[in-house]
């Protein structure tokens, strides 16, 4: 998974994703605020290793690691400091731009690749990651459930894959694909889905769900408006699970829009990740000017790729 940190700390989604990153948070980062403030962070598992971008002074580093107790090493010439805490990860300084976080055999593997071309090996998820290199927030799995991937998809299903992406600029808009185990399956999650946003129209107005044979293909375009008032639900128990509840479908091209674009992230060791320009579409593939207006009451969703053809859901009015 990978956060934008640098845009996410000023979103809706801000206080969630801190608490990951505090100490006796899910991501077990050590008591350093120095780590919890990166621009950017990419994490892997199931073994957690955290890989961040930023800016980070040594010196800085090297007072607050002393202060929290941490011990000094080195590994193949990288500063590590070992935190003394049995479930907080350890941290290691690779250069100003770049820290390592994780359990100290995660990180010395991590090097040891990094530094022996012959023993670099790169996971299948890495080019399906590749794609969302400029989101606000993504998460790509092999399998659901995943012990990483599942504490941000709030989806309790058994899955054979998962992509998805968030962008939180102007409200919020979001991909998803999730991967079933056969077609009948995608079709009774699609439906489902499509019954629990009965219950917040704001939502439903600018959610999209369709089946491609096995995979549930979902994509949400809100305006701050309609955002506002989804969380307003008080069957909602976070902004953070609104964001990957409902996300989009993330292999449609979409139209570019104005967006902030992320600095350029440093690569590490002259690993080249390509990057894939996303912008958020408009749920019907138009501008957002050219939308037409909304339906009358009663609202409805409509399930696209089923056997019988399309399917409407009467929201609740």
């Amino acid at each position: 998974m990978g956060i934008q940190w640098k845009t996410m700390r000023s979103s809706l989604f801000a206080s969630a994703i801190a608490a990951e990153m505090a100490p006796g948070g899910s991501f077990g980062f050590p008591n350093l605020e120095i780590v919890r403030n990166p621009d950017q962070v990419l994490i892997g598992g199931p073994g957690l290793l955290a890989v961040e971008y930023g800016t980070f002074p040594v010196a800085k580093l090297r007072a607050q690691a002393t202060e929290q107790g941490m011990k000094r090493s080195t590994f193949k010439s990288v500063e590590l400091w070992i935190s003394p805490e049995a479930d907080a990860h350890s941290v290691a300084y690779l250069n100003e731009k770049l820290l390592l976080v994780g359990t100290v055999d995660a990180i010395q593997e991590a090097i040891a690749r990094v530094a022996d071309p012959k023993n670099r090996s790169y996971s299948p998820l890495l080019g399906r990651a590749a794609r969302y290199s400029k989101e606000d927030l993504w998460v790509v799995a092999s399998a659901l459930p995943d012990a990483l991937a599942s504490q941000f998809v709030p989806f309790e299903i058994e899955a054979d894959g998962f992509e998805g992406s968030v962008s939180a600029w102007n409200g919020l808009h979001a991909v998803a694909s999730i991967e079933r185990q056969t077609p009948m399956k995608a079709l009774d999650f699609a439906d489902s889905l499509a019954e629990s946003l009965a219950s917040r129209p704001a939502m439903s107005e600018g959610t999209e769900i369709t089946t491609k044979e096995r995979a549930v293909l979902i994509r949400m375009d809100l305006n701050e408006e309609q955002l506002a008032s989804s969380l307003r639900k008080p069957a909602v128990a976070s902004a953070l699970t609104v964001a990957l509840a409902a996300p989009m479908h993330p292999f449609v091209p979409v139209p570019a829009q104005s967006k902030p674009v992320p600095s350029e992230t440093p690569s590490m060791a002259n690993v080249s990740i390509p990057e894939l320009e996303m912008s958020a579409p408009s749920a019907l593939g138009v501008p957002p000017t050219q939308l037409p207006a909304a339906p009358p009451k009663p609202r409805t969703v409509k399930i696209l790729g089923l056997d019988n053809g399309p399917r409407e859901i009467l929201l609740g009015k």
